[in-house]
């Protein structure tokens, strides 16, 4: 991964640091080192890779929970504000996605559990049965603190700022209710106020929530635009894409626009494209001298305007692909300053 180093290979799964990280981690050392104090920085550098190693943990518990349906992960990586686990694919229903969710606060749960039942059931009585004072020992300090560690990152990640862990699980069980899209739009926007609150506090009290409020905000859009591009994809392939959604590809040309459009569909090109949807009209076309409701899109009209707009309404009922060399093109279709390779679009309105 660019601008990373791999760490170390668990269950089959990279794990990368980012050299950000690095920073946090000399911040820290000389941040804590008040007074030439460097056995406290030490010691702090030394909690914190801790609590980085919990996070580690807790992305295992996503990998591993998407592993099980079929999911595969990519790598996992460490930054400044925590840990991101890359799926290679979707959770494909709502019930998977929650629980590969809550699979990451489920760990840090099980760990605070695990610590608390150890010290107070296992450790605490030992030093009491050899007569030794709780307040001499400082590692009841440290599995306390451990223990309160895991609670704070498990509440922390179920706070409903999509595409934080609680953010997932509530777009799973908005997707209950809508489609994919809506459902991610909605979360997304909850994530947004949840990150605008976060940087406000942060701007007080803790300028690391600036930053993580900055990557809720960023990474939540990313979410968005991809949910819309697999929309846009799905349609496509059932055959219900609008106009917006091929050129929303972001594909460039028309050449490429059809070439994906031919290829995801299985058709060739001389086949007919069903699009059946109510949409917008085609932008930049040319209407044919007869008047006939047919349109051209071209290459030319496609490359002459990086973002088309497509004003009017109508129904796109079929379209083919066409180019300068077949027969059945006339010449009153075509004009002298575009290259016509694109496609033929049938408009009932």
């Amino acid at each position: 991964m660019r601008w990373s180093f791999k760490l170390a290979k668990l269950w089959g799964i990279d794990i990368y640091v980012h050299y950000t990280f690095m920073l946090l981690l000399i911040w820290i050392f000389f941040s804590r080192g008040a007074k030439n104090d460097w056995t406290t920085s030490l010691i702090s550098v030394f909690f914190t890779l801790i609590v980085f190693g919990v996070v580690t943990l807790h992305e295992y518990g996503h990998a591993l929970t998407a592993r099980h349906f079929g999911i595969a992960t990519r790598d996992i990586t460490l930054w400044p504000f925590g840990g991101v686990a890359t799926l290679q694919g979707l959770p494909q229903t709502p019930r998977q996605e929650v629980l590969v969710a809550l699979a990451g606060p489920a760990v840090n749960f099980v760990l605070a559990l695990a610590t608390y039942l150890f010290t107070d059931f296992i450790f605490i009585p030992h030093l009491a049965a050899n007569f030794i004072p709780i307040v001499q020992v400082y590692g009841v300090e440290v599995l306390y603190w451990f223990m309160w560690s895991n609670i704070v990152l498990m509440a922390f990640n179920l706070i409903p700022a999509f595409p934080m862990d609680g953010g997932r699980v509530l777009r799973g069980f908005l997707s209950k209710k809508y489609d994919f899209l809506t459902a991610t739009d909605k979360a997304v926007s909850i994530g947004r106020a949840c990150a605008i609150i976060m940087a406000i506090y942060g701007a007080g009290y803790n300028h690391m929530l600036i930053i993580i409020a900055i990557f809720i905000w960023w990474s939540g859009t990313q979410e968005l635009n991809q949910a819309i591009m697999l929309e846009r994809m799905r349609r496509v392939k059932e055959g219900t894409a609008s106009l917006a959604d091929l050129f929303g590809l972001g594909l460039g040309t028309m050449g490429n626009v059809m070439s994906h459009i031919l290829g995801m569909s299985g058709f060739n090109p001389n086949s007919q494209i069903n699009f059946g949807e109510t949409q917008t009209s085609p932008y930049n076309t040319e209407r044919r001298a007869n008047d006939a409701p047919e349109y051209i899109i071209s290459e030319g009209s496609v490359r002459n305007s990086q973002r088309p707009n497509f004003p009017g309404e109508g129904k796109i009922i079929d379209a083919e692909f066409i180019s300068d060399g077949d027969d059945d093109s006339s010449s009153e279709s075509k004009t002298s300053s575009t290259n016509n390779d694109g496609l033929r679009i049938v408009d009932i309105k």
